[in-house]
């Protein structure tokens, strides 16, 4: 027959692997791996720096009011309030745009370029665009929402409207620790 030692026969399924294809197993197993050992919890945000860390938790809280937006009513169901807040922290790392660093070190803080030219509140000192921006913020954002995720459902789901709590407070200064300063004024990242 013409389909002998092609690769649906059972003879060739009784050969050994090759010595490529193993390597190139081992090389792919290899790969998830070390994407695998860097995840989100083992991330330390200070590391990146507690400005950048406390802007973009700022900007995450911003985003997620924005998502959450007119859905959220003082006369929808806690079951509904927490469904909504769950998805718009499901968003809101990807939805936030942000393509800039603005800033001296310790006081930098994340920023949509074009809408801060628009409102005239940018300053261009230190400024840093780019992929490294959105990339930072995006790491960022993601391990706040991975970290905090459950604390700020059930928060949220227990205000009456959306703007009736402080998340800004809550989730950049007790939940996360990203915004509160040393009383010596030194941040934690400069520990």
């Amino acid at each position: 027959h013409w389909f002998v030692g092609d690769m649906y026969s059972p003879r060739c399924l009784l050969q050994p692997p090759s010595a490529r294809f193993v390597l190139a197993v081992l090389a792919c197993a290899s790969v998830m791996v070390a994407v695998s050992s860097t995840s989100v919890e083992d991330f330390d945000p200070f590391e990146v720096g507690q400005d950048l860390y406390c802007s973009a938790c700022k900007e995450t809280v911003a985003g997620v009011y924005k998502l959450a937006g007119t859905k959220f009513r003082k006369n929808v169901s806690r079951e509904k309030k927490e469904k909504i807040i769950g998805n718009a922290l499901k968003k809101v790392c990807d939805k936030v745009k942000v393509d800039s660093i603005s800033g001296a070190d310790g006081k930098r803080k994340f920023l949509d370029f074009m809408e801060a030219q628009r409102s005239n509140t940018m300053s261009f000192d230190n400024l840093s665009m780019g992929p490294d921006a959105k990339e930072k913020f995006s790491k960022l954002c993601k391990h706040i929402v991975s970290q905090h995720n459950d604390e700020v459902v059930d928060f949220m789901g227990k205000a009456s409207r959306l703007y009736d709590v402080d998340l800004k407070k809550q989730l950049c200064k007790e939940m996360t620790g990203a915004c509160v300063k040393l009383p010596n004024g030194e941040s934690r990242s400069d520990l």
